[in-house]
C-alpha cells in the first residue's frame, strides 16, 4: 500500500479511493508524513464526521480554518481552496473510514460534499499550479474497507 499511495501523490487522479484496512492506511499516511519535507499530510476520521456539524468541526480543527469560517458549504469550499495558513502549499489529505462521512445526513448532503470536494481539487490543481508556476498539488485519499463499498459510496468521485 505504501508504494501505491506514494506513487499517486502529486499525480492525477487527485482523488483516490483506497480499499485497505484503516490501520494499514493510517500507518501508511503516518510513514509518508514522517518522510515528507515538501508537502503536508493531514488525516481525518470519517466516523467523527457523521453529522454536518461534526463534519465542519473536524475539517475546521484539522486544517486550522480561520475564525471567519461558517458552517456552510460555501464557506467550506472557500477555506478548502485557500488553506494559505498551512505550512505547505502541496497537500495530501487522507480520510480514514470515509464511508462513514455524513451517514446521519441525507444522501443529498453526501453528494454535495463530494461535488464540492471534486470542485476544490480540480480547481486547485489547475488554477493554483498555473498561477504559482510551481509544482504544487492537492491529493485526497478516501479509505474504505472494500472496493465494492467504495464504488457504491463514491461512484462519481473518481477523477
Amino acid at each position: 500500500m505504501y508504494e501505491e499511495i506514494k506513487k499517486a501523490i502529486g499525480r492525477d487522479p487527485w482523488i483516490n479511493t483506497i480499499n485497505f484496512s484503516k490501520d494499514a492506511f493510517f500507518s501508511t499516511l503516518y510513514r509518508i508524513n514522517q518522510e515528507s519535507n515538501d508537502f503536508g499530510v493531514y488525516w481525518l476520521f470519517g466516523h467523527k464526521m457523521q453529522t454536518k456539524k461534526d463534519f465542519y468541526n473536524v475539517f475546521s480543527a484539522s486544517l486550522q480554518f480561520p475564525d471567519y469560517f461558517n458552517d456552510n458549504w460555501d464557506s467550506f469550499e472557500e477555506c478548502m481552496f485557500d488553506l494559505e495558513w498551512l505550512k505547505y502549499k502541496s497537500r495530501v489529505i487522507g480520510i480514514v473510514e470515509s464511508d462513514k462521512i455524513l451517514t446521519q445526513e441525507t444522501y443529498c448532503e453526501r453528494e454535495i460534499f463530494f461535488d464540492v470536494l471534486k470542485s476544490i481539487i480540480s480547481n486547485y490543481n489547475s488554477s493554483f499550479r498555473e498561477i504559482s508556476k510551481k509544482s504544487t498539488f492537492f491529493n485526497i485519499f478516501l479509505q474504505c474497507e472494500s472496493l465494492s463499498m467504495g464504488e457504491q459510496i463514491f461512484p462519481r468521485i473518481i477523477l
